[in-house]
C-alpha cells in the first residue's frame, strides 16, 4: 500500500548513536528520558516502536487462500435450483468453521 502522507514523526526518532528507534529496544528508554520525554510517553514510544518493527502474522499467500475458501463457502443461488429442476438442492461442500478445519 502506498501512502500519500509522510510517516509520522514518531517513526523518524533516532538514538544518540544514530540508530533508528525500532532497532534499539534495550537502551531506548534511557535515551528518550535523557532527551526530556515523560515516563508514560517513553513507554508508549517503546511499545509503538516494537510493534512497528514486527512482521505481519498472516502471509499474503495464506490470506489469498482464506479469501478463496470464504468465497466457496456459501449456499447455492436460488436460480441454480430452478435451472437444474431442483436436482441440486444444496452445496454439499459447505464447511463449518468449527467442524472442518482447512489444514494450513
Amino acid at each position: 500500500r502506498v501512502f500519500a502522507l509522510p510517516p509520522p514523526p514518531l517513526l523518524r526518532l533516532r538514538r544518540k548513536d544514530g540508530k533508528p528507534l525500532a532497532l534499539a529496544l534495550s537502551s531506548m528508554e534511557f535515551d528518550l528520558r535523557g532527551h526530556g520525554f515523560d515516563v508514560s510517553l517513553t513507554r508508549f514510544l517503546v511499545c509503538f516502536a516494537s510493534l512497528a518493527a514486527q512482521p505481519s502474522h498472516k502471509t499474503f499467500r495464506i490470506k489469498k487462500k482464506l479469501a478463496k475458501k470464504m468465497r466457496q463457502n456459501r449456499p447455492i443461488p436460488y436460480w441454480i435450483r430452478m435451472r437444474t429442476d431442483n436436482t441440486i438442492r444444496y452445496n454439499a461442500k459447505r464447511r463449518h468453521w468449527r467442524r472442518t478445519k482447512l489444514g494450513f
